[in-house]
Protein backbone atom coordinates (compact mmCIF):
# COMPACT_ATOMS: atom_id res chain seq x y z
CA UNK A 1 0.00 0.00 0.00
CA UNK A 2 1.12 3.49 -0.78
CA UNK A 3 0.11 6.65 0.10
CA UNK A 4 -2.96 8.18 -1.22
CA UNK A 5 -1.29 10.67 -3.28
CA UNK A 6 -2.91 14.52 -3.37
CA UNK A 7 -6.49 15.57 -3.01
CA UNK A 8 -8.27 17.22 -5.84
CA UNK A 9 -11.46 18.94 -5.54
CA UNK A 10 -14.25 18.76 -8.28
CA UNK A 11 -17.74 21.68 -6.71
CA UNK A 12 -16.59 21.63 -3.87
CA UNK A 13 -16.07 17.96 -3.35
CA UNK A 14 -12.26 16.50 -2.31
CA UNK A 15 -11.38 13.21 -3.07
CA UNK A 16 -7.75 11.37 -3.92
CA UNK A 17 -7.70 9.73 -7.47
CA UNK A 18 -6.50 6.25 -8.13
CA UNK A 19 -2.95 6.24 -9.13
CA UNK A 20 -0.98 3.59 -10.83
CA UNK A 21 2.02 1.88 -10.19
CA UNK A 22 5.50 2.76 -11.59
CA UNK A 23 4.82 5.13 -14.74
CA UNK A 24 1.97 7.51 -14.52
CA UNK A 25 1.17 7.56 -18.74
CA UNK A 26 -1.24 4.96 -19.18
CA UNK A 27 -1.75 5.28 -23.38
CA UNK A 28 0.54 2.54 -23.96
CA UNK A 29 0.15 -1.04 -24.97
CA UNK A 30 1.17 -1.70 -21.64
CA UNK A 31 -1.71 -2.83 -19.58
CA UNK A 32 -1.33 -0.37 -16.13
CA UNK A 33 -1.49 -1.43 -12.30
CA UNK A 34 -3.78 0.43 -10.06
CA UNK A 35 -2.08 1.30 -6.77
CA UNK A 36 -4.31 -0.66 -4.20
CA UNK A 37 -6.61 0.79 -1.56
CA UNK A 38 -5.62 1.12 2.07
CA UNK A 39 -8.42 -0.96 4.03
CA UNK A 40 -9.39 0.26 6.96
CA UNK A 41 -9.19 -1.19 10.30
CA UNK A 42 -11.85 -3.87 11.73
CA UNK A 43 -11.80 -1.63 14.59
CA UNK A 44 -12.42 1.55 12.83
CA UNK A 45 -16.21 0.02 11.66
CA UNK A 46 -18.88 -0.47 13.99
CA UNK A 47 -21.23 -0.25 10.94
CA UNK A 48 -21.57 -0.84 7.28
CA UNK A 49 -19.76 1.59 5.46
CA UNK A 50 -22.78 1.03 2.70
CA UNK A 51 -26.16 0.36 4.33
CA UNK A 52 -25.16 1.67 7.95
CA UNK A 53 -26.48 -1.55 9.79
CA UNK A 54 -24.04 -2.16 12.72
CA UNK A 55 -22.06 -5.27 12.28
CA UNK A 56 -22.72 -7.99 15.13
CA UNK A 57 -22.40 -12.07 15.30
CA UNK A 58 -24.75 -12.18 11.97
CA UNK A 59 -23.18 -9.87 10.47
CA UNK A 60 -19.68 -10.12 9.52
CA UNK A 61 -17.44 -7.85 8.18
CA UNK A 62 -15.81 -8.17 4.59
CA UNK A 63 -13.08 -5.79 2.83
CA UNK A 64 -14.15 -4.06 -0.54
CA UNK A 65 -10.85 -4.82 -2.24
CA UNK A 66 -11.28 -1.74 -4.96
CA UNK A 67 -12.11 0.99 -2.26
CA UNK A 68 -10.78 -0.68 1.11
CA UNK A 69 -14.13 -0.04 3.10
CA UNK A 70 -15.13 -2.52 5.82
CA UNK A 71 -18.81 -3.54 4.37
CA UNK A 72 -21.47 -6.16 5.39
CA UNK A 73 -21.59 -9.35 3.50
CA UNK A 74 -25.13 -8.63 1.98
CA UNK A 75 -23.49 -5.36 0.78
CA UNK A 76 -20.20 -6.99 -0.49
CA UNK A 77 -21.17 -10.68 -1.97
CA UNK A 78 -20.57 -10.01 -5.27
CA UNK A 79 -16.68 -11.17 -6.17
CA UNK A 80 -15.23 -9.51 -9.75
CA UNK A 81 -11.94 -10.12 -11.78
CA UNK A 82 -9.66 -7.23 -10.75
CA UNK A 83 -7.11 -7.19 -13.45
CA UNK A 84 -6.56 -3.56 -12.48
CA UNK A 85 -4.94 -3.96 -9.43
CA UNK A 86 -3.29 -7.14 -9.90
CA UNK A 87 -5.42 -9.71 -8.72
CA UNK A 88 -5.54 -13.16 -9.71
CA UNK A 89 -8.87 -14.62 -8.81
CA UNK A 90 -11.98 -12.43 -8.52
CA UNK A 91 -12.26 -10.73 -5.23
CA UNK A 92 -15.23 -9.26 -3.36
CA UNK A 93 -16.85 -6.05 -4.31
CA UNK A 94 -19.34 -3.52 -2.37
CA UNK A 95 -22.30 -2.54 -4.25
CA UNK A 96 -21.04 1.28 -4.40
CA UNK A 97 -17.63 0.44 -6.74
CA UNK A 98 -19.54 -2.51 -8.47
CA UNK A 99 -20.60 -1.17 -11.52
CA UNK A 100 -18.23 0.89 -12.50
CA UNK A 101 -15.80 -1.75 -11.55
CA UNK A 102 -17.42 -4.24 -13.90
CA UNK A 103 -16.70 -1.64 -16.41
CA UNK A 104 -13.25 -0.51 -15.67
CA UNK A 105 -12.53 -4.56 -16.02
CA UNK A 106 -14.26 -5.20 -19.03
CA UNK A 107 -11.56 -2.57 -20.80
CA UNK A 108 -8.90 -5.38 -19.81
CA UNK A 109 -10.92 -8.13 -22.04
CA UNK A 110 -9.73 -8.62 -25.43
CA UNK A 111 -13.31 -8.77 -26.56
CA UNK A 112 -13.99 -5.69 -28.68
CA UNK A 113 -17.89 -5.56 -27.63
CA UNK A 114 -16.65 -5.49 -23.48
CA UNK A 115 -13.92 -2.94 -24.57
CA UNK A 116 -16.70 -0.76 -26.08
CA UNK A 117 -19.52 -1.10 -23.09
CA UNK A 118 -16.71 -0.09 -21.05
CA UNK A 119 -15.80 3.04 -22.90
CA UNK A 120 -19.24 3.54 -23.73
CA UNK A 121 -20.20 3.18 -19.75
CA UNK A 122 -17.82 5.11 -18.37
CA UNK A 123 -18.51 7.83 -20.94
CA UNK A 124 -22.20 7.79 -19.66
CA UNK A 125 -21.51 7.88 -15.92
CA UNK A 126 -19.34 11.00 -16.04
CA UNK A 127 -21.82 13.04 -17.08
CA UNK A 128 -23.13 12.85 -13.24
CA UNK A 129 -20.73 14.81 -10.84
CA UNK A 130 -21.06 11.97 -8.13
CA UNK A 131 -20.32 9.07 -10.31
CA UNK A 132 -17.17 11.42 -12.08
CA UNK A 133 -15.58 11.43 -8.58
CA UNK A 134 -16.34 7.91 -8.10
CA UNK A 135 -15.07 6.64 -11.79
CA UNK A 136 -11.65 8.72 -11.05
CA UNK A 137 -11.31 7.27 -7.49
CA UNK A 138 -11.44 4.27 -9.01
CA UNK A 139 -9.50 4.34 -11.99
CA UNK A 140 -11.78 5.29 -14.78
CA UNK A 141 -9.69 8.21 -16.16
CA UNK A 142 -6.82 6.00 -16.71
CA UNK A 143 -9.38 3.01 -18.12
CA UNK A 144 -10.50 5.84 -20.79
CA UNK A 145 -7.42 7.11 -21.93
CA UNK A 146 -6.18 3.32 -22.26
CA UNK A 147 -8.41 2.58 -24.16
CA UNK A 148 -8.14 5.61 -26.66
CA UNK A 149 -5.06 3.43 -28.30
CA UNK A 150 -8.29 1.13 -29.81
CA UNK A 151 -9.07 1.74 -33.29
CA UNK A 152 -12.65 0.81 -33.01
CA UNK A 153 -14.87 4.13 -34.47
CA UNK A 154 -17.34 4.05 -31.57
CA UNK A 155 -14.69 3.22 -28.46
CA UNK A 156 -12.84 6.24 -30.14
CA UNK A 157 -15.63 8.62 -29.59
CA UNK A 158 -16.55 7.70 -26.20
CA UNK A 159 -12.90 8.37 -25.31
CA UNK A 160 -12.43 11.46 -26.88
CA UNK A 161 -16.18 12.37 -25.20
CA UNK A 162 -14.74 11.54 -21.98
CA UNK A 163 -11.47 13.07 -22.07
CA UNK A 164 -13.21 16.43 -23.60
CA UNK A 165 -15.91 16.27 -20.21
CA UNK A 166 -12.37 15.57 -18.07
CA UNK A 167 -10.56 18.61 -19.34
CA UNK A 168 -13.38 21.22 -18.67
CA UNK A 169 -12.09 20.64 -15.10
CA UNK A 170 -9.44 22.45 -14.32
CA UNK A 171 -8.47 20.74 -10.74
CA UNK A 172 -8.07 17.46 -13.23
CA UNK A 173 -5.00 19.13 -15.89
CA UNK A 174 -2.32 17.87 -13.81
CA UNK A 175 -4.02 14.49 -13.94
CA UNK A 176 -4.97 14.00 -16.91
CA UNK A 177 -1.42 15.20 -18.66
CA UNK A 178 0.27 12.98 -16.21
CA UNK A 179 -1.55 9.76 -17.26
CA UNK A 180 -1.25 10.56 -21.27
CA UNK A 181 -4.45 12.08 -21.84
CA UNK A 182 -2.92 14.79 -24.51
CA UNK A 183 -0.80 11.95 -26.08
CA UNK A 184 -4.07 10.14 -26.03
CA UNK A 185 -5.75 13.14 -27.48
CA UNK A 186 -3.54 14.10 -30.64
CA UNK A 187 -3.18 10.11 -31.44
CA UNK A 188 -7.05 10.05 -31.81
CA UNK A 189 -7.09 13.51 -34.09
CA UNK A 190 -4.15 12.01 -36.34
CA UNK A 191 -6.59 8.32 -36.66
CA UNK A 192 -9.78 9.66 -36.85
CA UNK A 193 -11.55 9.23 -40.23
CA UNK A 194 -13.30 12.39 -42.27
CA UNK A 195 -16.51 10.93 -41.20
CA UNK A 196 -15.59 10.88 -37.20
CA UNK A 197 -16.75 14.50 -36.63
CA UNK A 198 -17.80 14.05 -33.10
CA UNK A 199 -14.63 11.65 -32.32
CA UNK A 200 -12.73 15.11 -33.62
CA UNK A 201 -14.45 17.56 -32.35
CA UNK A 202 -14.12 16.56 -29.07
CA UNK A 203 -10.59 15.97 -29.08
CA UNK A 204 -9.71 19.23 -31.11
CA UNK A 205 -11.82 20.96 -27.91
CA UNK A 206 -9.67 19.12 -25.21
CA UNK A 207 -6.85 20.16 -27.32
CA UNK A 208 -7.98 23.83 -27.20
CA UNK A 209 -8.13 23.47 -23.49
CA UNK A 210 -4.77 22.19 -22.74
CA UNK A 211 -2.81 24.65 -24.71
CA UNK A 212 -4.55 27.45 -22.87
CA UNK A 213 -2.88 26.49 -20.08
CA UNK A 214 0.28 27.91 -19.54
CA UNK A 215 1.53 24.51 -17.64
CA UNK A 216 0.21 22.21 -20.37
CA UNK A 217 1.16 23.97 -23.80
CA UNK A 218 4.95 23.05 -23.76
CA UNK A 219 3.38 19.61 -22.77
CA UNK A 220 1.27 19.77 -25.30
CA UNK A 221 3.39 20.61 -27.99
CA UNK A 222 5.92 17.92 -26.99
CA UNK A 223 3.44 15.38 -27.64
CA UNK A 224 2.81 15.67 -30.78
CA UNK A 225 -0.07 18.31 -30.45
CA UNK A 226 1.33 20.56 -33.95
CA UNK A 227 0.69 18.04 -36.57
CA UNK A 228 -2.69 17.10 -36.13
CA UNK A 229 -3.83 20.24 -35.44
CA UNK A 230 -2.34 21.63 -38.98
CA UNK A 231 -3.93 19.18 -40.29
CA UNK A 232 -7.53 20.49 -39.39
CA UNK A 233 -6.80 23.76 -40.29
CA UNK A 234 -7.96 23.00 -44.14
CA UNK A 235 -10.99 20.91 -43.07
CA UNK A 236 -14.43 22.46 -42.62
CA UNK A 237 -14.59 25.44 -41.20
CA UNK A 238 -16.20 24.90 -37.80
CA UNK A 239 -13.46 22.20 -37.04
CA UNK A 240 -11.00 24.34 -39.07
CA UNK A 241 -11.93 27.09 -36.31
CA UNK A 242 -11.64 24.71 -33.61
CA UNK A 243 -8.16 24.04 -35.18
CA UNK A 244 -7.18 27.32 -35.78
CA UNK A 245 -8.41 28.50 -31.78
CA UNK A 246 -5.72 26.12 -31.15
CA UNK A 247 -3.10 26.88 -33.04
CA UNK A 248 -3.14 30.29 -32.11
CA UNK A 249 -2.50 28.94 -28.53
CA UNK A 250 0.49 26.97 -29.71
CA UNK A 251 2.28 29.61 -31.74
CA UNK A 252 2.36 31.48 -28.52
CA UNK A 253 5.24 29.53 -28.07
CA UNK A 254 7.82 30.86 -30.50
CA UNK A 255 9.74 27.16 -31.47
CA UNK A 256 6.89 26.55 -33.35
CA UNK A 257 7.24 29.25 -35.66
CA UNK A 258 9.07 27.92 -38.04
CA UNK A 259 7.01 23.83 -38.36
CA UNK A 260 3.95 26.17 -38.81
CA UNK A 261 5.53 28.08 -41.66
CA UNK A 262 7.68 25.77 -43.99
CA UNK A 263 5.29 22.57 -43.19
CA UNK A 264 5.09 21.34 -46.89
CA UNK A 265 0.91 21.07 -46.19
CA UNK A 266 -0.09 24.41 -47.50
CA UNK A 267 -0.94 25.89 -44.08
CA UNK A 268 0.13 29.03 -44.33
CA UNK A 269 -1.74 29.78 -47.46
CA UNK A 270 -5.23 28.05 -45.45
CA UNK A 271 -4.13 30.32 -43.07
CA UNK A 272 -3.93 33.54 -44.25
CA UNK A 273 -7.24 32.49 -47.11
CA UNK A 274 -9.16 32.16 -43.75
CA UNK A 275 -8.87 35.99 -43.09
CA UNK A 276 -11.22 36.61 -45.60
CA UNK A 277 -13.62 34.23 -43.92
CA UNK A 278 -17.27 35.60 -43.66
CA UNK A 279 -16.81 34.31 -39.99
CA UNK A 280 -15.32 37.32 -38.20
CA UNK A 281 -14.58 34.61 -35.47
CA UNK A 282 -12.66 32.63 -38.13
CA UNK A 283 -10.86 36.00 -39.14
CA UNK A 284 -10.23 37.14 -35.55
CA UNK A 285 -8.44 33.75 -35.01
CA UNK A 286 -6.94 33.81 -38.43
CA UNK A 287 -4.77 37.18 -38.35
CA UNK A 288 -3.91 36.43 -33.89
CA UNK A 289 -2.02 33.41 -35.67
CA UNK A 290 -0.57 35.18 -37.99
CA UNK A 291 0.54 38.00 -36.03
CA UNK A 292 2.01 35.33 -33.31
CA UNK A 293 3.53 34.17 -36.34
CA UNK A 294 4.80 37.69 -37.29
CA UNK A 295 6.81 38.30 -34.32
CA UNK A 296 9.84 36.15 -34.62
CA UNK A 297 12.25 36.28 -37.62
CA UNK A 298 12.92 38.02 -40.43
CA UNK A 299 12.69 35.68 -42.59
CA UNK A 300 9.29 34.22 -41.35
CA UNK A 301 7.82 37.98 -41.77
CA UNK A 302 9.22 37.72 -45.74
CA UNK A 303 7.55 34.31 -45.97
CA UNK A 304 4.39 35.97 -44.82
CA UNK A 305 4.36 38.81 -47.30
CA UNK A 306 5.43 36.81 -49.85
CA UNK A 307 2.26 34.37 -48.91
CA UNK A 308 0.01 37.54 -48.51
CA UNK A 309 0.67 39.26 -51.66
CA UNK A 310 0.81 36.32 -53.57
CA UNK A 311 -2.88 35.58 -51.84
CA UNK A 312 -4.06 39.34 -53.42
CA UNK A 313 -3.36 41.22 -50.27
CA UNK A 314 -5.86 39.32 -48.06
CA UNK A 315 -4.51 41.52 -44.87
CA UNK A 316 -5.53 44.23 -46.40
CA UNK A 317 -8.98 43.12 -47.23
CA UNK A 318 -9.94 42.04 -44.03
CA UNK A 319 -9.54 45.59 -42.85
CA UNK A 320 -11.31 46.88 -46.17
CA UNK A 321 -14.47 44.72 -45.09
CA UNK A 322 -14.78 47.07 -41.78
CA UNK A 323 -15.36 44.12 -39.81
CA UNK A 324 -17.85 45.05 -36.75
CA UNK A 325 -15.49 42.88 -34.60
CA UNK A 326 -12.63 45.41 -33.84
CA UNK A 327 -10.86 42.37 -32.54
CA UNK A 328 -10.37 41.69 -35.98
CA UNK A 329 -8.98 45.32 -36.65
CA UNK A 330 -6.72 45.08 -33.92
CA UNK A 331 -5.35 41.97 -34.76
CA UNK A 332 -4.78 42.72 -38.55
CA UNK A 333 -3.01 46.09 -37.63
CA UNK A 334 -0.72 44.31 -34.97
CA UNK A 335 0.31 42.31 -37.86
CA UNK A 336 0.79 45.01 -40.08
CA UNK A 337 2.90 46.45 -37.12
CA UNK A 338 4.93 43.79 -37.06
CA UNK A 339 5.77 43.59 -41.07
CA UNK A 340 6.75 46.80 -41.08
CA UNK A 341 9.55 45.88 -38.85
CA UNK A 342 11.33 44.26 -42.01
CA UNK A 343 14.80 45.40 -43.21
CA UNK A 344 14.88 48.32 -45.22
CA UNK A 345 16.11 46.32 -48.73
CA UNK A 346 12.49 44.61 -48.15
CA UNK A 347 10.04 47.93 -47.49
CA UNK A 348 9.17 48.53 -51.34
CA UNK A 349 6.86 46.42 -51.30
CA UNK A 350 4.79 47.60 -48.40
CA UNK A 351 3.52 50.63 -49.61
CA UNK A 352 -0.17 49.51 -49.75
CA UNK A 353 0.16 48.25 -46.10
CA UNK A 354 1.32 51.56 -45.07
CA UNK A 355 -1.49 53.31 -46.96
CA UNK A 356 -3.85 50.86 -45.06
CA UNK A 357 -3.08 51.29 -41.81
CA UNK A 358 -3.05 55.35 -42.38
CA UNK A 359 -6.39 54.68 -43.72
CA UNK A 360 -7.05 53.08 -39.66
CA UNK A 361 -5.26 56.30 -38.10
CA UNK A 362 -8.32 57.97 -39.86
CA UNK A 363 -11.30 55.71 -39.31
CA UNK A 364 -10.81 54.81 -36.53
CA UNK A 365 -9.90 57.12 -34.45
CA UNK A 366 -11.94 57.23 -31.58
CA UNK A 367 -11.07 52.89 -31.44
CA UNK A 368 -7.57 53.00 -28.90
CA UNK A 369 -7.42 49.66 -28.57
CA UNK A 370 -7.03 49.91 -32.20
CA UNK A 371 -5.22 53.00 -32.52
CA UNK A 372 -2.50 51.45 -29.91
CA UNK A 373 -0.74 48.97 -32.85
CA UNK A 374 -1.92 51.31 -35.83
CA UNK A 375 0.19 53.95 -34.20
CA UNK A 376 2.71 51.02 -33.59
CA UNK A 377 3.06 50.37 -37.27
CA UNK A 378 3.16 53.81 -38.66
CA UNK A 379 6.45 54.64 -36.68
CA UNK A 380 7.60 51.18 -37.94
CA UNK A 381 7.13 52.55 -41.15
CA UNK A 382 8.10 55.81 -40.28
CA UNK A 383 11.85 54.60 -39.16
CA UNK A 384 12.46 54.27 -43.38
CA UNK A 385 12.85 57.22 -45.45
CA UNK A 386 10.99 55.66 -48.39
CA UNK A 387 7.92 56.34 -46.54
CA UNK A 388 8.11 59.40 -45.98
CA UNK A 389 6.02 61.66 -48.62
CA UNK A 390 3.04 58.92 -47.20
CA UNK A 391 3.33 59.37 -44.06
CA UNK A 392 3.59 63.47 -44.22
CA UNK A 393 -0.16 62.97 -45.88
CA UNK A 394 -1.31 62.31 -42.49
CA UNK A 395 0.47 64.78 -40.04
CA UNK A 396 -2.78 66.08 -39.27
CA UNK A 397 -4.09 63.00 -37.93
CA UNK A 398 -0.79 61.93 -36.01
CA UNK A 399 -1.62 64.79 -33.76
CA UNK A 400 -4.60 65.68 -33.26
CA UNK A 401 -4.91 61.22 -32.99
CA UNK A 402 -2.18 60.19 -31.37
CA UNK A 403 0.20 63.19 -29.89
CA UNK A 404 -3.08 64.22 -28.05
CA UNK A 405 -4.28 61.04 -26.84
CA UNK A 406 -4.73 59.81 -23.00
CA UNK A 407 -3.03 56.81 -23.80
CA UNK A 408 0.89 56.84 -23.34
CA UNK A 409 1.55 54.19 -25.11
CA UNK A 410 -0.24 55.99 -28.23
CA UNK A 411 1.63 59.54 -27.56
CA UNK A 412 4.81 57.66 -27.46
CA UNK A 413 4.68 55.69 -30.82
CA UNK A 414 3.03 59.67 -31.99
CA UNK A 415 6.52 60.99 -30.86
CA UNK A 416 8.29 58.12 -32.25
CA UNK A 417 6.45 59.29 -35.76
CA UNK A 418 7.09 63.08 -35.95
CA UNK A 419 10.84 62.02 -34.64
CA UNK A 420 11.72 59.52 -37.75
CA UNK A 421 9.99 62.18 -40.29
CA UNK A 422 12.46 64.91 -39.04
CA UNK A 423 15.19 63.39 -39.05
CA UNK A 424 14.21 62.22 -42.87
CA UNK A 425 12.94 65.45 -44.54
CA UNK A 426 13.81 68.57 -41.20
CA UNK A 427 12.49 71.05 -43.64
CA UNK A 428 9.27 69.67 -44.88
CA UNK A 429 7.95 68.50 -41.68
CA UNK A 430 9.16 71.72 -39.37
CA UNK A 431 6.85 73.50 -41.65
CA UNK A 432 4.24 70.81 -41.33
CA UNK A 433 4.67 71.18 -37.50
CA UNK A 434 4.27 75.04 -37.24
CA UNK A 435 0.94 74.84 -39.43
CA UNK A 436 -0.58 71.83 -36.99
CA UNK A 437 1.20 72.91 -33.53
CA UNK A 438 4.48 72.20 -32.74
CA UNK A 439 3.21 72.26 -28.73
CA UNK A 440 1.73 68.64 -28.57
CA UNK A 441 4.91 67.88 -30.02
CA UNK A 442 7.22 68.98 -27.44
CA UNK A 443 4.89 68.74 -24.68
CA UNK A 444 4.85 64.73 -26.30
CA UNK A 445 8.86 64.54 -26.25
CA UNK A 446 8.99 66.06 -22.85
CA UNK A 447 6.49 63.60 -21.40
CA UNK A 448 8.11 60.45 -21.72
CA UNK A 449 10.26 59.44 -19.37
CA UNK A 450 13.63 59.67 -19.70
CA UNK A 451 13.84 61.52 -22.94
CA UNK A 452 15.01 64.19 -21.89
CA UNK A 453 17.45 62.69 -19.65
CA UNK A 454 19.21 61.00 -23.02
CA UNK A 455 19.33 64.28 -24.88
CA UNK A 456 21.46 65.85 -22.87
CA UNK A 457 23.28 62.63 -22.48
CA UNK A 458 23.25 62.52 -26.66
CA UNK A 459 24.49 66.50 -26.62
CA UNK A 460 26.90 65.89 -23.71
CA UNK A 461 28.99 63.49 -26.31
CA UNK A 462 29.18 66.32 -28.73
CA UNK A 463 29.78 69.27 -26.44
CA UNK A 464 31.61 69.36 -23.05
CA UNK A 465 30.25 70.40 -20.01
CA UNK A 466 33.44 71.17 -18.34
CA UNK A 467 36.30 72.95 -20.89
CA UNK A 468 39.77 74.56 -19.83
CA UNK A 469 40.07 78.63 -20.58
CA UNK A 470 41.23 79.76 -23.78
Amino acid sequence: MTTPGVKIKIEGREFYPAQTEGQSNVFSDTPFTLVRSRWMEDCEAIACNVCSNKFNQLRRKHHCRVCGRVICNKCCKEKIPLPQFGYAEPERVCEECRYITELITKSRSPLVSFQLESATGLYKEIQDTLQLIKILQLGGLHTLVYLARCDHTEIRKACACAIHTFSTHTALHSLLSQAGAIKAVCSLLQRAHGSEEITTINAISSLMIFCKSADLKMQAIEDGALLPVLQLCSAKEETALLAMMTLSEIVEHFGTHHAVIETDRNVLPRIIELTSSNDEQMQEVALRTLAFLSMSTEQNRQRLIQEDLSSGKRFIQAVRRKPKNTQVLCNAACLLANIATLQEQNQGSLQDYLNCVCNMLENYSSHNDVITHVSRAIANFSKYKIHTPAILLHVHFIITTLLKSPVDNIRYQGVRIILYLLSHSTEMMTTALLREGVTDVLNGIVGIPGVMDAMQEAILLNVPDKARPG
